[in-house]
């Protein structure tokens, strides 16, 4: 779980205890931005423009997919970097963890007072540099491995969700139906009521009681018009309406 900057920092500290080196970076190459690098020169962070590098040896080493020293490439590692920067010497470039053109590069640079790179110091970059590059493939896979498990547990919360919601739905348009039904008789019933009382020329107070009676289911009939609406899987939208066969409902109601 160690993030690929850190892994790398590390790597190369072990790395510089057994190969002397002025300056190093770690390039890497994204579809979108292009290349980009962290490393240092002399304990202090670099990035890509500071670092500098030798892009003819770079591109060599990625094409041939090894290790290479600038002493391979000749005369073309003078031009690319020791005209721009008289400091330097020697490099090496190391491909990692990817192949041809999607693998990362391990680059390390001596300057001038030193001796060039030699090839049994290749060698041993290398044999270190193997295991950088499946620690790199370790960190890549557990970060998707970590995205995946997110992704699935997102996926498992919002489906237990929409299970609960389907389920109050159910239940929403049972307990709609059921009471809805003793309901409309209660309505009718108290309209009725109070069609009589009215023909009756009562005044007294019953009549108060019967208006609160028909407040109170009214209400209730339109809390299980909007329990109905939620539950509904296919709510109406406007232009969505059709042609009723009207005639065939009272038919069948009758």
């Amino acid at each position: 779980d160690l993030p690929p900057e850190e892994l790398v920092k590390q790597v190369v500290a072990v790395i510089r205890s057994g190969v002397h080196f002025e300056s190093w970076g770690w390039i890497r190459w994204d579809d979108d931005t292009g290349p980009h690098a962290i490393g240092d020169r002399d304990g202090k962070p670099l990035d890509l423009d500071g670092l500098d590098p030798s892009r003819t040896l770079i591109e060599a080493a990625r094409r041939r997919r090894e290790g290479m020293i600038s002493s391979q490439v000749g005369e073309a590692f003078e031009a690319s970097v020791c005209l721009r920067r008289k400091q330097a010497l020697s490099a090496l470039s190391l491909p990692l963890a990817g192949r041809g053109e999607n693998a990362t590069v391990l680059y390390l640079e001596r300057g001038t007072g030193t001796r060039p790179f030699q090839a049994e110091e290749l060698q041993w970059v290398a044999a270190v540099a193997a295991q950088l590059a499946v620690g790199l493939q370790n960190s890549r896979l557990f970060v998707e491995l970590r995205q995946a498990h997110d992704e699935l547990l997102a996926s498992r919360e919002l489906l237990s969700r929409q299970e609960k919601m389907a389920a109050i739905g159910r239940l929403a348009s049972g307990f709609a139906h059921d009471l809805n039904n003793p309901l409309a008789s209660v309505i009718g019933f108290l309209q009725l009521a109070s069609r009589s009382i009215e023909s009756s020329g009562d005044d007294s107070r019953t009549v108060q009681h019967l208006q609160r009676a028909q407040d109170a289911a009214d209400f209730c009939r339109a809390l299980c018009r909007n329990l109905l609406a939620f539950a509904r899987t296919r709510p109406f939208k406007p232009g969505s309406e059709a042609p009723f066969p009207i005639a065939e409902a009272i038919e069948g109601t009758l």
